[in-house]
């Protein structure tokens, strides 16, 4: 009753809305990082080391975010989270402009900031089961990552232009501005209260080792959350690291070529998450996850090979257009096997697994690619991936056979 009551008494754009304000940010964020740690200290493994920084405070505060999440008011920390992202982002936009900015500042900042980015990750994930009825969960999904997928096209290519433009400073600053566009439709979202009465919680160890037993519990989502995290570290980690290098010294495209690249990325997403929501449901999810990855191995191999633009743009819009269905299907099997008083606790380390696990592809990209060049460190990324898919789909059935 009390999802029914929040489901109905919230305004039916405001989460959607409050998303992509957030998630547009992240998109203009990623590109702006790594651009302004490339022009400082022209150094692939500094752009790694920048991103390893925003990126690790998911691996570290995202168990215990989703405690939280289960706990206290989903609302309330997600306005938490994104006030103190709009402050931080704030400072750093100032040194930049104030020309105070140093390598160690940006490290600093960004992990500040992805700090406050991890305390609202698992609630932002488990409100959407948490309104919306089973039968419509991966329509659900599906819209909300399409809001992320429209946001990763719009902001990447915004703040490649912003760069090109008006520097980085600026480019900061327009991300504030995004950033406090969009609370006041936080502040008009009704999140459900926790299921669980204060006088049943037990310390947060229990708790936290409740939603862990829930998955080493289920064969499938414990391969799932394998496939997650390898997927994480050799290819969300890999991109993020490489594209400002391939943009510069490969294709020689500079910020503009590196806004339109990410954002191509976020079109051939958003594609793919139309064609998902068209299909409707369908069996057999996990062998659709995994054939999915398996051909977006072979994607990024063309696209390390490419030398050139408009095909490297084409391979960035297949590629999202398979990471869709990664997307989409890992987060339909995990939330439509997992009870609501766990959601909080158990997407906590699915984005452990996966936004958690990136960094240490931003810190592997990084220092691979200054060693043996972007294009052969793209190369290992896809083998790793492909590899991995070929095991699960000839020796874990649970997965493949997942629905």
């Amino acid at each position: 009753m009390a999802v029914e009551t929040a489901a109905a008494d919230a305004p039916p754009r405001a989460g959607p809305l409050n998303s992509f304000s957030f998630f547009l940010a992240g998109g203009m964020r990623v590109v702006a990082v790594s651009w302004l740690m490339l022009d400082l200290t022209d150094s692939p493994r500094l752009v790694g080391v920048a991103l390893f920084a925003q990126g690790i405070p998911l691996a570290l505060f995202s168990l215990p975010a989703g405690v939280w999440a289960d706990r206290l008011d989903r609302r309330l920390l997600l306005l938490v989270s994104q006030v103190a992202t709009l402050l931080l982002t704030a400072v750093l936009a100032v040194l930049i402009l104030a020309d105070a900015i140093s390598p160690w500042a940006v490290f600093g900042l960004v992990f500040l900031i992805g700090s406050a980015m991890a305390l609202g990750q698992p609630s932002r994930q488990a409100l959407v089961p948490a309104l919306v009825s089973p039968d419509r969960l991966m329509n659900a999904i599906v819209l909300s990552s399409m809001v992320q997928n429209l946001s990763f096209i719009i902001g990447p290519a915004v703040a490649g232009g912003l760069l090109a433009l008006v520097g980085s400073g600026w480019t900061f600053v327009a991300q504030v501005a995004v950033l406090a566009a969009g609370l006041p439709w936080l502040l008009a979202l009704r999140a459900p209260a926790s299921e669980r009465p204060a006088a049943a919680r037990v310390s947060v160890m229990k708790e936290l080792g409740e939603g862990l037993r829930h998955i080493a519990d289920s064969p499938f989502i414990r391969a799932l959350f394998v496939v997650t995290a390898v997927s994480g570290v050799f290819f969300v980690g890999n991109f993020q690291a490489l594209l400002p290098v391939f943009s510069r010294d490969v294709l020689e495209v500079g910020e503009t070529g590196l806004g339109v690249l990410s954002a191509s990325f976020g079109l051939g997403m958003l594609s793919g998450s139309l064609f998902i929501a068209s299909r409707a449901n369908f069996a057999r999810k996990g062998e659709v996850l995994l054939i999915s990855l398996l051909v977006g191995s072979g994607v990024f191999l063309v696209f390390a090979a490419s030398r050139w633009y408009l095909v490297s743009i084409a391979t960035m819009i297949g590629w999202g257009f398979g990471a869709a269905f990664f997307m989409n299907l890992t987060i339909t099997l995990i939330q439509s096997h997992t009870p609501n008083r766990l959601m909080g606790r158990v997407m906590s380390v699915q984005a452990l697994a996966f936004f958690g696990m990136s960094p240490l592809g931003n810190l592997e990209a990084g220092f691979l690619a200054e060693a043996i060049g972007a294009p052969w460190t793209a190369v290992v990324g896809a083998c790793v991936v492909g590899l991995m898919c070929v095991y699960f789909l000839l020796r874990q059935p649970e997965l493949r056979r997942a629905t």
